[in-house]
């Protein structure tokens, strides 16, 4: 087994685990008098019943004629938390619980009819399906890549419980375009210590019983889901070790977010189903699904958007190309913040930063290639209505420019410094110029991201040139979630997440916590729900009759005594 599974394996192990917790009753209760106010759920009628003090579940439950698993039921995270005085629950009425029966009565009936017909499509299937023996030497992981299916397919189809014990064992190899080759695990909740649980700022923050009044035709607004369901498209076993590094820290970034969310009391179902060699899953995988995460490649999406029912969410986790999609597609949701926001904020802080006697000197190479980033730089700059002074110059000119740069600036303010280039030897050079005239007059250096990736480049230029730039990505070492997700991480994985395995945790709290706290109504909600993950800001924007973009920045400042800040709006 490669460590790939291994890791997998242990998460999942992990994730499962549960424990059922029981809030105790230690009050002699108060009479239960029968509510008047009434309300609809799903358009039952309910009673909307103020807990007085004393009063306890057994009492209520009695007094209604209800069992406790009705009251947990329409009250979710109450089984958790227990009663509080002057709390607002929802309980159930005759007539809804009639409704509940029939519904669960016509519900079985279906599952025994669908139970049988799927058992009878497997045992067909089965009789085509190829055999194979594993060899002494042969993995599960080598048997799924040499037939193109994922490893959970196999190990889900043969129902194999150790898969690191399979030696000469005879199992049926599912075939790559069919149902079989989605795995589903399932995550139950359980209490423990859910310290790294990311909670949301703002309005994820709000109880939804806020939104009750009392009436005979209320409807409530927002019923929170404890069970949230969705699929993971990912190309496991995409080509090139990398890619298939990238993908697998993706996923356990994703298993992590289930394991925290479990101890959270939200149960958590996820379908993985493997993208790689353009394999599209059948339209099935998202039956009952919230939501959908990936596919990762821009191409993918217009083979499986139509798979995709219009009411299901899908969610472009990596791919910030995948921005221009939203205008087709009005289910798309783009996670990955697109450059163009981020070089948006960036003039914003300069606006903002601006004070009297400063002024802007906007840099650029002089017959530079004209790069698609280096066009949106300049167009977001011109829309900006901001004044600036524009200087150009080769890199050959590098070393006779200090002066004629100098002269331009202003002695009495800041010389607020935009750079345009992608060209890492040209930033180079002006950042080394700029940290020379440093001396002479007060600069303040904003560049796009990129400048962050450039190797050649000396630090201490950047310290002294007050660097300013904002991200789409960044991690803050120094904030207490990211302190314990690193040591969580570790322990159950045994290595370092990447900053893949940060955007599938991220991604995968995100959404499943906005499903949970707003429910059915959570994709109204999405714009309102502002987010710090541990790498990405998540402030999502309705564009006109399309889809949703994040546009979520993170702005970092570096500082001369050597100090870095990270700037995040979002985090309180």
């Amino acid at each position: 087994m490669n460590h790939f599974t291994a890791k997998v394996l242990i998460a999942i192990s992990l994730i499962c685990s549960s424990a059922v917790h029981v809030s105790a009753q230690g009050y002699v209760p108060t009479p239960v008098t029968i509510s008047t106010e009434k309300v609809k759920v799903d358009g039952k009628v309910c009673y909307s019943h103020v807990v007085l003090e004393r009063q306890t579940e057994y009492s209520i439950c009695k007094a209604y004629g209800v069992t406790q698993e009705d009251l947990y039921k329409y009250n979710p995270g109450l089984k958790e938390n227990g009663l509080k005085k002057n709390s607002i629950i929802i309980i159930p009425s005759q007539s809804a619980l009639t409704q509940n029966n029939e519904e669960v009565e016509k519900a079985e009936k279906v599952e025994k009819v669908e139970k049988v017909e799927k058992t009878e499509k497997v045992e067909k299937t089965n009789q085509k399906l190829r055999k194979h023996t594993v060899k002494w030497y042969e993995t599960l992981d080598d048997v799924a890549q040499k037939y193109g299916v994922s490893t959970e397919s196999i190990i889900e189809l043969n129902n194999i419980q150790d898969p690191t014990n399979v030696a000469r064992m005879k199992i049926l190899i599912p075939n790559s375009n069919s149902s079989t080759a989605v795995s589903t695990e399932k995550v139950t909740p359980s209490k423990g210590d859910s310290s790294i649980f990311i909670t949301p700022v703002d309005t994820l923050t709000s109880t939804p019983v806020d939104s009750l009044a009392v009436g005979d035709t209320t409807i409530i607004k927002e019923v929170p889901k404890t069970s949230v369901n969705f699929a993971l498209l990912l190309p496991m076993a995409a080509t090139g070790s990398t890619s298939k590094v990238n993908y697998m820290d993706f996923y356990c970034g994703v298993l992590f977010a289930l394991y925290n969310s479990s101890n959270s009391g939200i149960e958590t179902d996820i379908k993985v189903f493997d993208t790689a060699n353009d394999a599209v899953p059948d339209s099935s995988l998202f039956d009952g699904c919230d939501f959908v995460i990936g596919p990762v490649y821009n191409k993918e999406f217009q083979n499986i958007m139509s798979n995709v029912p219009e009411d299901v969410a899908v969610i472009s986790p990596l791919d910030h190309r995948a921005y221009g999609l939203t205008k087709e597609y009005p289910n798309l949701i783009q996670a990955p913040t697109h450059r163009i926001y981020q070089y948006r904020d960036l003039t914003q802080w300069l606006k903002d930063d601006m004070q009297e006697g400063d002024q802007i000197i906007y840099i650029s190479e002089t017959n530079a290639r004209d790069t698609v980033a280096v066009r949106e730089m300049s167009k977001v700059l011109a829309e900006s209505g901001l004044t600036y002074d524009k200087f150009s110059y080769t890199i050959l000119q590098g070393r006779s420019i200090s002066s004629s740069l100098l002269a331009r600036m202003t002695k009495t303010g800041t010389n607020r410094v935009i750079i345009e280039s992608e060209s890492e030897a040209w930033v180079n050079d002006l950042v080394r110029n700029l940290a020379i005239l440093n001396r002479k007059a007060k600069i303040t250096l904003y560049s796009p991201s990129k400048i962050r990736s450039f190797e050649s480049i000396d630090a201490e230029s950047l310290y002294k040139n007050s660097l300013h730039v904002c991200l789409s990505y960044n991690i803050n070492y120094d904030r207490p979630e990211v302190k314990s997700f690193l040591l969580k991480y570790r322990a159950i994985f045994h290595t370092e997440p990447t900053l893949f395995a940060f955007q599938g945790y991220d991604i995968a709290t995100y959404f499943i916590n906005i499903v949970n706290q707003f429910g059915y109504q959570w994709k109204d909600k999405l714009t309102e729900a502002k987010m710090s993950g541990l790498q990405t800001t998540f402030d999502f924007h309705r564009q006109e009759n399309n889809g949703v973009i994040n546009e979520g920045v993170r702005r970092i400042e570096y500082f001369p005594e050597g100090k870095v800040v990270d700037i995040d709006l979002n985090i309180q």
